[in-house]
């Protein structure tokens, strides 16, 4: 929801921001992107911890956990913004789209 609120806000910011997708990608990552990654390590770091335990099952849950974590934070950083661009692009304004003006057309 980070990254979704920074999104939100760039489309009242001035013009500069909001004129083009680029730019509003550009500043809602810049946003959003550090505190992402101070929370994916955080919950990566305790994960991790957890796989030092004694405990086989335990330790294993600590160390997938943490790739998921490794995982989940490098998606939401590429793939979560381009899916809201191609959202923002080719479903909420479909005829600003390249591609969505020419298939109907």
């Amino acid at each position: 929801f980070v990254f979704t609120d920074a999104w939100k806000q760039s489309r009242s910011q001035t013009a500069s921001i909001s004129g083009s997708i680029s730019t509003r990608l550009q500043w809602s990552l810049s946003r959003a992107a550090k505190a992402m990654l101070v929370t994916s390590v955080t919950t990566c770091s305790a994960f991790l911890l957890t796989a030092m335990t004694d405990l086989p099952i335990i330790a294993t849950f600590g160390s997938f956990a943490s790739l998921v974590i490794v995982w989940n934070f490098l998606l939401v950083v590429t793939w979560f913004p381009a899916c809201v661009v191609f959202h923002e692009t080719f479903v909420v304004h479909p005829y600003r789209g390249l591609v969505a003006g020419r298939m109907c057309g």
